[in-house]
């Protein structure tokens, strides 16, 4: 376990590394990181991308020659244009936040502060050449925002490989850290369990006991501490299908209506055995023309013998209907009997 631990520090380790080296990379390229946000690539000459890339760097271009022309404007007293490339400009810088990473102009304004930095004194120093060379500088802008996009389509998708091959690392080294956690809590959960065992206790539903204490929650939750009194006499059908079927029978439901006095049907090696079960509390015992309907319903499907099941008991003259045929009457007792015996006894030597 020492050994897991170790390697979730040298992981941890590595991922501070990471860390700082993306905030690096998206802190000098807001761009590279909304391309990696969008999954795009900043490639000039990729077909599929050429659109995006063209409107994303025109638009710095045009920021460029806005900040000069607002410069030479102001130069030469034309206050009124001025403040119209003064607009223009914040339009553009918000259409690039919204481009970058859709957020407002004054959180993109801080985001790329210092780039912005860069273009205003670049087009101050551009507006005062302009003065003397208003098509030099023109043509110096134009020439520099087409070099620029191209330089930045070829460079920028190394940036964005690089981005991109960090953060998968990084959610690798997650990836690593959540399965040496988990091997850690199964390696301590086994060790648990070892000296509860060592103990004499048992785990049931997630609770350790002794092997009394268990049975007596297994009897709890089956329902033989209240006589099945939870269930409802349609899911008291089926439970008792269940207990068939531990026995090593096939058994199942029939219809809720017509059942002619039979409610499972279990098969097992060729052998066929109907069951009827009646839910009845304690001292509502079960009447002899019960009995005989279903000593009736053996021939009407067909089987080899019956079983009559109920939560009370059989009156003395339901009790010599046994006699008549081929029928078994589990009353409180046995039934209790025999889901000791299947759902208790028998998981707990398989165990």
């Amino acid at each position: 376990m020492k050994s897991y631990e170790k390697e979730i520090k040298n992981y941890e380790k590595e991922i501070k590394r990471l860390e700082r080296a993306i905030h690096n990379l998206e802190t000098e390229s807001p761009a590279v990181r909304a391309a990696v946000e969008r999954d795009i690539s900043t490639n000039f000459f990729s077909f599929s991308n050429i659109a995006a890339i063209m409107t994303l760097w025109f638009l710095i271009g045009l920021l460029l020659s806005l900040i000069t022309l607002s410069f030479y404007y102001f130069f030469n007293n034309n206050y009124f244009f001025g403040f119209l490339m003064f607009a223009g400009i914040l339009y553009i810088i918000s259409e690039l936040g919204i481009y970058y990473n859709k957020k407002s102009l004054r959180e993109n304004v801080k985001l790329c502060g210092r780039g912005i930095l860069v273009y205003i004194i670049l087009g101050y120093l551009l507006a005062l050449v302009s003065i003397k060379y208003p098509e030099t500088v023109f043509l110096f802008v134009v020439v520099f925002s087409l070099i620029y996009t191209i330089y930045s389509s070829i460079t920028g998708d190394k940036a964005i490989n690089q981005l991109k091959h960090l953060k998968n690392r990084k959610h690798s080294l997650y990836d690593n850290i959540d399965s040496l956690e988990q091997a850690i809590q199964k390696e301590e959960l086994l060790k648990f369990e070892k000296k509860q065992r060592a103990k004499g206790l048992v785990k049931y539903d997630n609770m350790w006991g002794t092997p009394k204490q268990v049975k007596k929650w297994k009897e709890i939750g089956i329902g033989l501490n209240n006589n099945f009194a939870d269930l409802s006499p349609y899911e008291f059908e089926e439970f008792v299908a269940g207990l068939f079927q531990k026995m090593g029978y096939s058994a199942r439901k029939t219809p809720n209506t017509g059942d002619f006095g039979a409610d499972v049907i279990a098969t097992k090696k060729g052998e066929t055995v109907l069951i009827e079960v009646k839910k009845y509390a304690e001292g509502n015992n079960v009447t002899p023309k019960e009995v005989q309907r279903t000593l009736g319903a053996i021939w009407k499907y067909k089987a080899d013998k019956a079983v009559f099941v109920t939560t009370s008991d059989f009156t003395v003259r339901a009790r010599e209907v046994e006699s008549e045929g081929p029928i078994e009457l589990w009353n409180k007792r046995i039934l209790h009997q025999m889901v000791r015996k299947y759902f208790i006894e028998t998981e707990s030597e398989n165990k």
